[in-house]
């Protein structure tokens, strides 16, 4: 193992020691990035939408139970008021892609706000510096502190405070997420009754290796789970990941279609974290459709 690989836990399935979703993805992976660093800037030749003048964000913070959760909202400069969906994060909200997906929301007309779900984790202005904290050290609260109750109370205290400001539209949210938040945003609109619609990216249906259902004891593909999803969904995936496997997210499809619920799944020829466009397995070209297809999917379905 590197120093780089150490040092780098947080690729979401592309590094030797990935977090949550990327023990599956560990050995093969590090044949094929070597040292590059995750953090590692593409050529920034796309505008991006962070700096769209026609939207405004920035970070919020509100309570869930005896914790104060902080995020980053995006939405659209003129006045209004527009559906909301939430973003669940693989990891740091900090990393440049995830404040880009609320922009995009908001330049798609909705009000988009990651809840930063890992708000225990030791406190870093960046996410450069977020991932030189030790790996057992994040691990360690992952299991021992972030429990998925906690996950789900803190998300559900996220729609509240969206229901709660001005300028959005009162109604059903959305709910997407990233790796270990893509599987979140599923087991969220299992239990919701305010989610609309859900959208998971490269989220996991079953636990992963390394992952016992001591730790996380509920899985999108449960059958009580599968039951429970009545809302649309629209699922990304890569068939070049190696972190997350597709003949489970098959099964559940086909479990969804089984009993009626509105299921599409959109597959692309790249690797996790296609979508993450600071990262070197972004696909720009795979990014801008799943980018289109999501919009377009939550505009039918929260009116």
């Amino acid at each position: 193992m590197t120093e780089t690989d150490k040092k780098d836990p947080l690729d979401e399935g592309m590094t030797r020691r990935g977090f949550l979703c990327g023990a599956a993805a560990a050995a093969a992976s590090v044949s094929v990035l070597g040292s590059i660093a995750l953090g590692q800037q593409q050529p920034q030749q796309e505008a991006r939408a962070i700096d769209d003048p026609n939207i405004t964000h920035g970070k919020v913070e509100f309570k869930s139970g005896d914790h104060i959760v902080d995020g980053y909202l995006a939405r659209p400069v003129k006045k209004g008021r527009y559906p909301a969906v939430v973003v669940l994060p693989g990891n740091w909200i900090t990393e440049p892609y995830i404040p880009e997906t609320v922009a995009m929301l908001a330049q798609g007309g909705f009000v988009g706000m990651v809840v930063n779900t890992f708000y225990l984790f030791p406190k870093r202005a960046t996410f450069e510096e977020s991932r030189q904290i030790p790996w057992e050290e994040t691990q360690k609260i992952l299991r021992e502190q972030i429990t998925d109750e906690l996950i789900f109370q803190d998300t559900q205290a996220g729609v509240q405070f969206l229901k709660e400001q001005p300028f959005v539209k009162k109604g059903k949210q959305g709910v997407m997420g990233f790796c270990f938040g893509g599987r979140n945003a599923l087991l969220f609109a299992s239990r919701s009754r305010d989610i609309g619609a859900v959208a998971p990216f490269y989220g996991p249906v079953i636990p992963i290796p390394g992952v016992t259902r001591e730790e996380r004891p509920k899985q999108p593909l449960d059958a009580d789970i599968v039951k429970q999803i009545r809302v649309p969904v629209q699922g990304h995936y890569g068939t070049k990941d190696r972190a997350v496997s597709l003949e489970p997210v098959k099964q559940f499809e086909q479990a969804l279609r089984a009993q009626g619920t509105s299921v599409e799944i959109h597959t692309y020829e790249a690797e996790h974290g296609f979508f993450a466009y600071n990262r070197p397995t972004y696909r720009p070209d795979d990014a801008r459709l799943a980018r289109t297809r999501m919009l377009a999917f939550f505009k039918k379905h929260l009116k």
